[in-house]
């Protein structure tokens, strides 16, 4: 296997024809590059940048976590082992989301682990568990500050590339699912705080656009391993990462991969098809899920580079699924927390999201306001979920489906 390596990004553009072949003197011109090696990031400890500080907390986590960091499940046993493995790396975390995050992104070949999440990923469940003990402790209110760190760290972290984003959305669920079963227990003035600084992380998270760039970047880092692979006729590399589903693509590289004319004309199809994708996805991110259209079959079009497209091309469509999911329960606690507090205050739920900003009554699955009811301190408020339609407040045991609650709330 080729060792990791960084790549920066060689933009693609549909309005370039397709280089000469050969030139006066009869020895044929380099390949196009498509992504160039670059260094990887290196976090500075003085930096006042959030992202540096998460980086070198992943860095301290993996030098002392050993085995836990690739364990699944954990007894209180392992729990105990982490907390104690990682508690310099928390807070570091800690500190970190005191401070405004750009995050240093450096792609990566399309076999190799990215950097850092490990490491985060571990973090993420630690605060997931100060969240849940403190929230079931006599003094739930002390969940707020693991609960709001955890949610600054994971949507930062959504700011890197496809698989720094998916694990982002991780965090911030897990923080969540772990606070939502004590807000009931939560007093009017902690209500209040958890909905209005909750809010501001809500609305200073990374532009997923940024996030779908960078996955370009790391589209276009395999389009050249790719190409690496065909120039040094080490196919046997993509047959072993790859498996059997790529045997038609190989073949034609193996077979037309020689002729200049014939590799040239296929790594330019590929790597234009994913500047295609990812502009396909920008396009859809403004829009609520009743808005987009389908993606284009791939699996229809016959193309030479089609079976590796499934492997390398897809990993930022997903993204929006998780977005509306995670964004939605987000508003849904932001807003459950201020109809907590009036019902404390006032003993009564607000009569209608009126009194609440439309960034944080919008449904990502509709476009329009939650559903939402209420008489006296009784109130139900839901998403229509991803089948887009008001099933009135139906949902399963996880409260996703077919309408989506906040967790607990269902």
């Amino acid at each position: 296997m080729k060792s990791a390596r960084n790549y920066g990004w060689v933009r693609v553009s549909a309005s370039l024809g397709w280089l000469a072949v050969g030139c006066s003197h009869g020895k044929e011109p380099p390949d196009p590059v498509w992504a160039k090696p670059s260094a990887a990031y290196v976090p500075a400890r003085s930096s006042r940048n959030a992202f540096d500080g998460y980086a070198l907390a992943a860095l301290e986590a993996e030098r002392n976590a050993g085995p836990l960091l690739s364990r699944i499940n954990f007894t209180g046993r392992y729990r105990r082992e982490a907390e104690i493995a990682c508690k310099k790396a928390i807070q570091v975390v800690e500190r970190a989301t005191t401070l405004p995050c750009q995050v240093e992104f450096r792609p990566v070949d399309p076999f190799a682990a990215p950097p850092f999440q490990r490491g985060w990923r571990l973090l993420g469940r630690l605060f997931a568990w100060r969240i849940e003990r403190a929230a079931s402790s006599d003094e739930p209110g002390k969940a707020l500050g693991p609960f709001l760190d955890a949610t600054k760290f994971g949507f930062d972290l959504t700011g890197g590339a496809a698989s720094d984003a998916s694990l982002g959305f991780s965090i911030v669920d897990e923080a969540r699912r772990a606070l939502t079963p004590a807000i009931n227990n939560l007093g009017a003035g902690q209500l209040g705080e958890l909905a209005a600084k909750l809010t501001l992380i809500l609305r200073s998270r990374p532009p997923l656009e940024a996030t779908i760039r960078h996955e370009l970047q790391n589209m276009l880092a395999a389009v050249q391993f790719v190409l690496d692979c065909t120039v040094a006729q080490k196919f046997e590399v993509l047959e072993r990462a790859l498996g059997p589903s790529v045997k038609e693509s190989i073949a034609y590289l193996k077979e037309k991969g020689p002729k200049r004319v014939y590799r040239e004309q296929f790594f330019r199809g590929f790597a234009q098809e994913a500047e295609e994708e990812c502009n396909n996805v920008i396009d859809r991110l403004g829009k609520p899920a009743a808005e987009r259209t389908s993606f284009p079959d791939l699996k229809s079009l016959h193309r030479p580079w089609r079976r590796f497209a499934p492997h390398f091309l897809l990993t930022a469509r997903s993204l929006l699924s998780v977005q509306d999911r995670t964004i939605a329960r987000t508003r849904l606690l932001i807003i459950e927390s201020r109809i907590l507090q009036a019902i404390k205050v006032r003993k009564g739920a607000p009569t209608s999201l009126g009194e609440f900003s439309r960034d944080l009554t919008t449904d990502p699955y509709s476009g329009k306001a939650f559903v939402y009811h209420a008489n006296g301190t009784d109130y139900r408020l839901y998403s229509v979920g991803q089948d887009l339609k008001d099933d009135l407040g139906d949902t399963d045991e996880t409260s996703s489906s077919p309408d989506l609650w906040l967790e607990t709330r269902g």
